[in-house]
């Protein structure tokens, strides 16, 4: 998933159960890690940017739960925060509010 930038790229690894961050070049398009981080459940199986790109939500399949991680300034993703059980979660869908 890339951020709206540009700038960033995360990828989910479902048997290591965490999310790898990249650095993306903008000349040429070249990716220079930049961590991974636990996703805070097991078998990472879809992530979502929230619409502000402030973090990253991760539906763990297997331990049937959503993690928000934080975006940092660099592109860094911090540790993971529970926010609801969900039994299997395969997907994130964000629906506009209507004013």
């Amino acid at each position: 998933m890339l951020t709206p930038d540009g700038r960033h790229l995360f990828a989910s690894n479902r048997g290591h159960d965490s999310l790898a961050g990249f650095e993306v070049d903008p000349s040429s398009g070249r990716l220079r890690p930049n961590g991974i981080t636990p996703c805070g459940g097991r078998t990472p199986r879809f992530i979502a940017l929230t619409p502000d790109a402030s973090a990253v939500i991760c539906a763990n399949e297997e331990s049937y739960g959503l993690t928000r991680l934080d975006v940092g300034e660099a592109g860094c993703l911090r540790p993971a925060v529970e926010i609801a059980q969900v039994r299997s979660p395969v997907c994130v869908v964000w629906k506009a509010r209507s004013t």
